[in-house]
């Protein structure tokens, strides 16, 4: 669920913040393809942290956040199944996504050392088809078939973010077309978006 990938994320900064390599890289591996459990052999492992368990997860870091948000939880066509089976599947899948990205940004930390954004897991899927799945809904062009308590799909952050990180311009493009309909609750429309700010145009 959509509190996989926010659980790793969560530590995996807790681990560059300690400069804790081994519990980096084992937070990494979890995220491509293997479940990861609280057996690290970090030198600082996260029960030691004297922190609750990890957000939104079924004890520590099991369950919820047991299984591989990039190899077990992305379809080839990048769509996140688990997300849209959800009542408010348009919600839910905006925020993995998001979530997604935090994941990725994180993996890039010196204190990290990956790339989770370069990352395609054995069956294919990738955080950049998690995107790309969605811009054809974000832009109109194809009609979201699940159930949903929201039609807004509010991937513009991301998009900025991914024209920096895959150096591709169509992101950019497409940021500028959904901008031109207003980002949803973001104070002042895109304008207003932090992302504007992180992620400034070339």
């Amino acid at each position: 669920n959509n509190h996989n990938a926010a659980c790793r994320a969560s530590w995996l900064a807790v681990a560059a913040w300690l400069g804790d390599k081994t519990l980096a890289s084992e937070l990494i591996a979890g995220a491509k393809e293997r479940q990861w459990t609280n057996t690290t052999n970090s030198s600082l492992p996260y029960q030691q942290l004297g922190a609750p368990d990890c957000p939104g997860c079924d004890g520590a870091c099991t369950g919820s956040c047991g299984q591989a948000p990039i190899g077990g939880q992305i379809w080839r066509d990048g769509e996140l199944p688990d997300e849209a089976g959800r009542v408010n599947s348009v919600g839910y899948t905006v925020a993995e996504l998001g979530n997604l990205f935090t994941l990725g940004q994180l993996s890039r930390h010196p204190d990290v050392g990956d790339d989770l954004f370069s990352y395609v897991s054995a069956n294919g899927s990738s955080i950049r088809a998690a995107l790309d799945h969605l811009v054809p809904y974000a832009l109109g062009q194809k009609s979201w078939t699940r159930h949903t308590e929201t039609t807004r799909f509010e991937i513009y952050p991301q998009l900025r973010q991914a024209a920096a990180v895959f150096g591709n311009r169509s992101y950019t493009q497409w940021a500028g077309r959904i901008a031109a309909t207003g980002c949803g609750s973001s104070s002042g429309g895109c304008a207003g978006d932090a992302s504007v700010l992180w992620w400034p145009e070339d």
